[in-house]
This record gives C-alpha cells, structure tokens and sequence, in this order.
C-alpha cells in the first residue's frame, strides 16, 4: 500500500493533488487565528507542513511549504482588499517565503540528522527498512531546532523591512490564558515555540505509531509533551503570583466615536466627526458630575475621581493645531469642555513639530496630545514611532522620489524620537501606542523602561468597517500586558475599547460583546500596578531568540558533520 502511494505521488496527477491539498490546509489555517478563533486547531493545523518537512528533499520542502504558507497568508490577510484588492496576494508573496525557507532549511537538518552517513550510503532502500531518528538525542535535536529556527524566523520578520510581527502562531492562542504567561519571560515568542514544537511533534510521531502501541517511547514527542507540560504548570504559577500584585484605581471616560475612514474629509465629515467626539465627552462627563448624589454616603461621593477623558487616533480628521476653522472649532470645543469640568483630555490628532531637515519647515506626526488648561493648550505629547509603511510613509521614498508618487497614500508622516510615558493623573504614567504600533513589542518595552505603569492604545481600524482586521489587531496587541506586566487600556474607534489586565485577561469591555462594533461612552476603572517591577522580558527584550538559535544551531551542526561524512566517503567510493 505504501508503495502505491509513493508510486502516485511522483505522477503529474498526485503532484497536482499533493500541492492543492497543501493550498487547502493552509488556507485552513487560518481557522485558528483571530476573527474565527478554532485556537484548537492551532495545535494540529500545522502537522501537513511538518510532514512536508519530513518527507522531502529541502528543494520540494520549498516549494511545497511555499503553497501551503501563500495560502494561509492570502486567507489571514484577505480584510487587506478593503484598502486595495491586489494587496492580499502581495502579503502573501512577501510572507510565504519565510515559511518556504524554514521549510528548506529544516528539512536539510532533517535529512542529514534521521541517519547516520553509514546508513545512507547504504542506498535509500536499506534506510527505508530503518527507523528514522532512532537515536533519541538526534530526533530531540531536530525537533527543539526545527522549532527554534521557527521563531528565529518570525523574529527576524518582525524587523526586517520595517517588519511585521503581526498573526505570528502565537497570536492563536490569546486565549490560552495559562500558556501566555512565559511571555513574562521569551515574549511571543515562547508560545510560538510551543505552538510549532507539538505540531512537528505529532507529525515525528505518525509514523512511529505501530511502535508506541507496542509500547516503545518515541522521544520527541515525549520531550514536547514534558517541555509544554512544564510551561502550562509555570505559567500557572505566574498566573497566580501576578494576581498578588499591589494596584490603584484609575478611572478614564472613554469615547468609541465609531466614524468611518475619513482621512480626506468630504464636506461635513469633519464637523459631524467633531460633533460626535463632543457630545459622547459631555454624555460622560454629565453622568459624572451632574448627577445629583443621594446623600454624602452615596457611591457617587466614594468613587475615585474621573483622571482623564481618551479620544481614539484621529478621530477628528483635521489636525487639532491646525490654522483651519474646523481646527480653530475643535479647540474651541475641547476647550470649553474642559473649563466647564476641570478634566484633561488625551486624543489622537495630527501634529507639527519644527524641523531643519523637513523642505516645509516642519514634520507632521500621528500623535497623541495631553490637554489640560482650559484655553485648550497641549500639556504632553506622544508621537508615534513605528508609522505604517505605505500607509503613513513610503521607505525609501528620499532616495526614490518616484515611489512616493507610484505607491504612496497621500501622506508623508515623520516618527516620533522617544518612548516618553505621558502622566494622564498623579502616579499613572501611560505608555501610549498608536493603532498599528501596539503589535510591536519594543514600543511597549520602551514605555515599560522609561517608568510606564500603565499602556495605552489609541487606535482607528475604521480602514476594515466589514472585515475581521479589528479582531486581529486586538488579540495581536494583547501580549503587551503579559511581555511587560502591565494593564492596556485600548481605545479602538469602532470596535475593541476595552481594559486587559495585567495577565492578559479581558476585564471590561465598552459595548457588552467583546468583537461588538458601535457607538459606546463609558468609565472605565483600571486596576494599575502601584509600583511596577520590571519584567525579565522588559529588561533583556528578545534574548530567547539566542537560545532559540543556539537549538537550531545544535541540530544543524551534527547534521553538517554527517552531510560532510556522507559526502567524503561517496566522493571515496567513486
């Protein structure tokens, strides 16, 4: 039988087959991300790449894991058609290959590690007849490094080209409160490693099954299940002493505004954007100071006092210095809102800053603005740092001129310079990201360093009114809580307004379902870490990615060592 299916494989028709029901898995694949959730599948999804790893020589391992990653890239990036329709088929093109390369390299590691250079000379008939990895320390080598050179690989994809660090496997477990907790410790990393370990595991595993049920231990796999054991026990664990940890209350109205993408304004939009901003702010701050308390010992009197009212980026679309009358409108506004209520304001606007370098004199930033005096006047401010390529700036665009004019958006935004916490009250420094910086975990690291004991997210996911983009986003920006031992308050436009904790947990949303999208003015009562240590992932940052490279580097170099044997002793037999 099994003969038969080697036969079929190398016809036109079972390559055919081979490659479309790779394109289906990993299209399935994608199940397991957020916006559809099956996180279980995360666990299992992952087995036909690894077989892929298993079975082929690492020229087909390329080619075949490239389809099942371009699939599974067009599939978790198709909300991208609601900027353009191409762009989902140019992620994948860009992504696939990280895929296709760990794919390669793994099954080279795999086709020198399984045999000794002895057996291997031997023809592959006498191979085949053999176990493969029947020594135990080669195939625990090349299961922990197929795995570190996994996230080697997500790490480098998170800085190369701007980076992406977005959807990587852990993502599908945001859920799995228990097992992000090691993120404490590796960062995302950690749950990816975990993620890809059992996968490859399981799929070591199939052919080994005649074995085990006679009762052989297969090692691999008993090394994964002992190491993903080990993490969920720690992880509870540090669940537990993260529970312990001394907070203070902070209470922040929040406005979910729920406009549509208005970057460019049409007559009226701005106006309705501002009204709308204005008349949720006055709906919280009503509730909050002119409602009539019923005695002195009413819960009214005991409540801690409202600290700061958050508006989400841009949510008006015109710059809050600006030299228009919407702009001057704006100011006016806030303004009298707070003269009339004593509360400060933080809102994400556009903003200047005088440049030398800048042929306008000046940079626009997507920033967020502190403002507390009454006449409306900025008090602190955060600028974004990691701006959206293509969609804020366009790389290279002072060097290539042209590419401003073939791929930009319209705009030319500079970054920001610093990780500077803002103090939205006394004792809470919020370490603030815009929209898609919060993926990113160097920015919050960088607040968590520079003395944040609280982050924030301002974002605007109004670009995907339809798609399951928000859903992502979200769950993406999650494992800030967890890296750096801090609550999130994020402040989504349309959607995703909500308090994390700082284990990772979802305490509070604006609208009563989590994904629910609309209209929401609400108080939210954030419990913040009083004094704040930090976290051995604030400190060292990534330093797992070394012992994640160290692995792969201990499986590669047995593997070269019996590739070079292998290749002497043929070159002596000829």
């Amino acid at each position: 039988m099994m003969n038969k299916i080697r036969m079929f494989r190398l016809t036109k028709l079972g390559i055919l087959t081979e490659y479309l029901l790779l394109a289906g898995c990993g299209a399935l694949f994608t199940l397991a991300f957020p916006g559809v959730d099956w996180n279980m599948l995360a666990w299992i999804g992952m087995i036909p790449l690894c077989l892929v790893v298993l079975t082929s020589n690492p020229g087909a391992a390329f080619l075949k894991s490239f389809t099942w990653s371009w699939f599974w890239n067009f599939t978790a990036f198709y909300w991208l058609r609601e900027i353009a329709a191409p762009l989902p088929i140019g992620m994948a093109f860009t992504l696939a290959p990280f895929t296709a390369i760990w794919a390669c390299l793994a099954a080279w590691i795999r086709k020198n590690l399984e045999f000794s250079a002895e057996d291997r000379l031997k023809g592959a008939t006498h191979c085949s007849e053999l176990k493969p990895f029947s020594k135990p320390l080669a195939g625990i080598l090349f299961l922990l490094g197929s795995a570190g050179l996994w996230c080697v690989l997500e790490w480098v994809r998170s800085w190369i080209f701007t980076g992406l660090p977005w959807n990587l496997l852990a993502a599908t477990q945001w859920r799995n409160i228990p097992l992000i907790q090691i993120c404490e410790f590796t960062g995302i990393y950690g749950v990816s490693f975990c993620v890809i370990m059992m996968n490859m595991a399981l799929a070591m595993t199939i052919p080994q099954l005649p074995n085990i049920i006679r009762g052989k231990r297969f090692w691999p796999m008993v090394t994964a299940m002992l190491i993903l054991a080990m993490t969920l026990f720690a992880g509870f664990r540090l669940l537990k002493r993260a529970e312990k940890i001394e907070t203070v209350p902070f209470r922040a109205g929040i406005v979910q505004c729920d406009l549509t993408q208005r970057r460019n304004p049409v007559p009226g939009q701005g106006e309705e954007a501002l009204e709308v901003c204005i008349d949720l702010s006055r709906q919280i701050l009503r509730n909050e100071f002119e409602a009539i308390p019923v005695s002195l010992d009413s819960p009214a009197k005991k409540k801690t006092p409202l600290s700061v009212i958050i508006w989400p980026e841009t949510a008006v679309p015109v710059p809050y210095r600006g030299g228009g009358s919407l702009s001057s409108d704006y100011r006016d506004q806030l303004g009298d809102l707070i003269s009339r209520y004593k509360t400060p304001f933080l809102v994400g606007s556009l903003d200047y800053e005088l440049s030398t370098t800048s042929p306008d004199g000046y940079d626009l930033m997507n920033s967020a603005l502190l403002i507390k005096e009454p006449g409306g006047e900025i008090v602190d401010k955060f600028s974004k740092v990691h701006l959206v390529p293509f969609g804020e700036y366009v790389p290279y665009s002072k060097e290539f001129p042209a590419l401003q004019q073939m791929v930009g958006m319209g705009r030319d935004l500079a970054p920001g310079k610093r990780f500077n916490p803002i103090e939205v009250a006394p004792g809470i420094k919020a370490g603030i990201s815009v929209c898609f910086e919060s993926a990113f975990p160097y920015v919050s690291r960088g607040h968590a360093l520079n003395g944040a004991n609280l982050l924030m997210i301002l974002s605007n996911d109004a670009w995907y009114p339809t798609s399951n983009e928000p859903e992502q986003h979200f769950a993406n920006a999650l494992f800030r809580s967890v890296e750096n031992r801090l609550p999130i308050l994020r402040n989504g436009n349309s959607s995703h307004t909500l308090w994390i904790s700082h284990t990772g947990v979802v305490r509070k949303t604006a609208l009563p379902g989590l994904h629910d999208r609309g209209r929401a003015a609400t108080v939210f009562t954030v419990e913040v870490p009083k004094d704040p240590k930090l976290t051995f992932y604030a400190r060292f940052g990534n330093i797992v990615i070394a012992l994640f490279g160290l692995l792969a580097l201990l499986a590669a170099v047995p593997a070269f060592m019996n590739w070079k044997m292998y290749r002497l002793a043929q070159g002596t037999k000829e």
